[in-house]
């Protein structure tokens, strides 16, 4: 049972380093920085990339399967692109959002939270923008997805096949941006694999 704990304290330590590397790697030649003039989010919503033609995730379009919290998006009016627009926690929960190819979905410079078991990307998971990066609004804004869910096989075996997380399908893409050097020095973007809830 230690052993479990300390192998979860583990892969969650990775992971958190591995986002953070993500995160501080700005696509350019050196970090971004916090911009002398920073915008809100109305802003953001008329300004550049993908999240400027995006619906809310909130719109009446997209509808999440009630029995089985699945939604995809890019199928059944949904999209093609939609950004987070506000936190999905508890009883607002995904089990499975597909991203369909040629379909975006945006998580804007806005503090949001996600409980989701699995996103499956066949077309564009954005993290930010590269010229608008998770923070640059309010260094302090935070991303968080938290991975959700029963583990699909016993407890120290290993699971076949993909069943919890993110997986980027062929074709798709996933593109994290987040502001490097704010007064907060912490990660932008936290993926949460809660202690006996996840692989």
């Amino acid at each position: 049972m230690e052993r479990l704990a300390r192998s979860q304290v583990l892969i969650r330590a990775l992971t958190i380093a591995t986002v953070m590397a993500a995160i501080a790697y700005s696509g350019g030649s050196g970090a971004q920085t916090l911009p002398s003039h920073v915008g809100s989010l109305a802003d953001l919503k008329s300004g550049p990339g993908i999240c400027a033609s995006a619906i809310p995730l909130s719109d009446t379009s997209c509808k999440k399967d009630e029995k089985t919290k699945d939604l995809e998006i890019g199928a059944n009016g949904c999209g093609p692109s939609v950004f987070v627009n506000k936190s999905y926690v508890g009883d607002n929960k995904f089990n499975t959002i597909t991203i369909d190819s040629g379909a975006t979905l945006c998580f804007p410079d806005q503090t949001a939270k996600m409980e989701v078991g699995t996103i499956l990307v066949n077309g564009l998971l954005q993290i930010g923008q590269k010229t608008h990066p998770i923070g640059t609004t309010d260094p302090m804004t935070l991303v968080t997805l938290d991975f959700v869910g029963k583990r699909p096989c016993a407890a120290g075996t290993s699971c076949p096949g993909f069943s919890k997380g993110i997986q980027v399908q062929s074709g798709g893409s996933l593109e994290m941006f987040g502001l490097k050097g704010g007064p907060a020095q912490r990660p932008q973007l936290d993926l949460s694999f809660a202690a006996g809830r996840t692989t």
